[in-house]
């Protein structure tokens, strides 16, 4: 079942390549099931996936670069709107006030990020850690 779902993983991997935007969910969703295959046991398909979907996310990803660096989105329009003439002030109050608080989100997209893509290696280490721990453990009998 584990290689099952690590394969499926890395066709929704690679299915998730040319795609702009929607491609990086695709990817965040093929490490999930990733997760299920870490959980099966399965452990050659679980690294090779792993490592390729942060490849994609981090440099592959320009749209996910700029969800999680640099203020983002709204950091851009707002520079556009103010480079066409003078702002006033409650509008430029406004659009610093955006552009924070997108820097909150951009941190928090790349916490949620990294913690995505870091859970199949994780499962995969516990589960061998507690299988290790049930042949060594003394037994009762």
């Amino acid at each position: 079942m584990g290689k099952s779902l690590g394969i499926t993983a890395f066709v929704l991997l690679l299915i998730s390549l040319p795609i702009p935007v929607l491609g990086n969910y695709v990817s965040l969703l093929a490490v999930l099931i990733l997760a299920g295959a870490a959980w099966a046991g399965e452990r050659q398909w679980v690294v090779i996936v792993d490592l390729l979907a942060w490849v994609k996310m981090f440099l592959l990803s320009p749209t996910w670069h700029l969800m999680m660096f640099g203020g983002g989105y709204m950091k851009s329009v707002n520079r556009d709107i103010s480079s066409l003439g003078t702002v006033d002030p409650e509008s430029r109050a406004l659009m610093e006030g955006s552009t924070n608080a997108m820097s909150g989100m951009n941190t928090m997209t790349l916490l949620v990020t990294v913690a995505i893509l870091a859970a199949p290696i994780a499962i995969m280490v516990l589960r061998k850690r507690a299988a290790e721990a049930a042949v060594t453990a003394p037994s009762d009998a």
